[in-house]
């Protein structure tokens, strides 16, 4: 009996992405993942720096391509994401890379700004935009002319963080999927963004695995940090090297019995 094929949809920031990430590519879980079971067809939606509202367009087109599994990755809180108005534009993603013969890395066509609470804002224009150079100043100007408002009132305020971790605690009741898991890569994703302010967040809020990532790796000597255990790419760049993308698949991803099983449905 062969094994029918899905749709799988990856949802991240740049631990999940493939190309995107400078440093990732073929070395990446969710490329991996593909190798394993080469039955099924994948779409890579993660980048580095997306947040909640590149998550929800991105799940709202993988809705739409009748994805059967999606891997969301909870990211650091407070991050950011702004539509613009660009002539001609419309919600639609496209193929902007194939590596293998089932995975593919989807990007949206329209021009957006994005950052953080320490970072950005980044621009992000659409194929057709040609007005890169003179809109990013404007929005530069813009964003740093506000940056009280941006950094704290709306992306780093006590109501907001409480809204992103229920968002991910009920996403899977949101988008009813037939398989969401919910990852959770880091225990600082749990931490005040702004201890300055005084803010604190409620527990973790992942509906997939009892440990985050980083927990996992770490948790017979919780002080050591990921990046000591030569499962980083260095130790500046805390992204996962093969050696650790191979252990995060096997021990972490494919060890969970639900994901396996829906991975082996026939």
């Amino acid at each position: 009996m062969t094994t029918a094929s899905k749709k799988v949809a990856f949802i991240g920031c740049s631990h999940f992405a493939g190309i995107e990430q400078e440093t990732q590519g073929k070395n990446n879980w969710t490329f991996q993942l593909s190798q394993k079971f080469p039955q099924h067809e994948y779409r890579n939606y993660s980048r580095g720096g997306q947040g909640i509202q590149g998550y929800q367009l991105a799940l709202l087109d993988a809705k739409i391509w009748g994805a059967d599994i999606v891997f969301l990755n909870r990211t650091y809180m407070g991050r950011w994401q702004l539509e613009l108005d660009v002539e001609g534009h419309e919600f639609r993603y496209y193929k902007k890379s194939f590596i293998g013969d089932n995975w593919s890395e989807w990007m949206p066509t329209f021009t957006f700004v994005w950052g953080s609470v320490s970072s950005g804002p980044n621009y992000h224009p659409g194929p057709a935009d040609n007005r890169h150079n003179k809109i990013h100043a404007k929005i530069e100007n813009y964003f740093k002319s506000n940056e009280e408002f941006w950094r704290v009132q709306h992306n780093n305020n006590q109501f907001r963080l409480t809204w992103e971790l229920q968002w991910y605690a009920n996403v899977h009741n949101l988008y009813n999927f037939e398989n969401l898991f919910l990852v959770d890569w880091s225990k600082h994703t749990h931490e005040p963004v702004d201890k300055e302010h005084g803010h604190t967040t409620p527990t973790r809020s992942s509906t997939t695995w009892d440990i985050d990532v980083e927990g996992f790796f770490t948790k017979n000597d919780p002080s050591v940090k990921i990046e000591h255990l030569g499962l980083t790419v260095s130790s500046t760049d805390h992204h996962l090297n093969l050696h650790g993308n191979t252990r995060l698949l096997n021990e972490y991803i494919l060890a969970n019995p639900k994901v396996k099983k829906a991975l082996d449905t026939q």
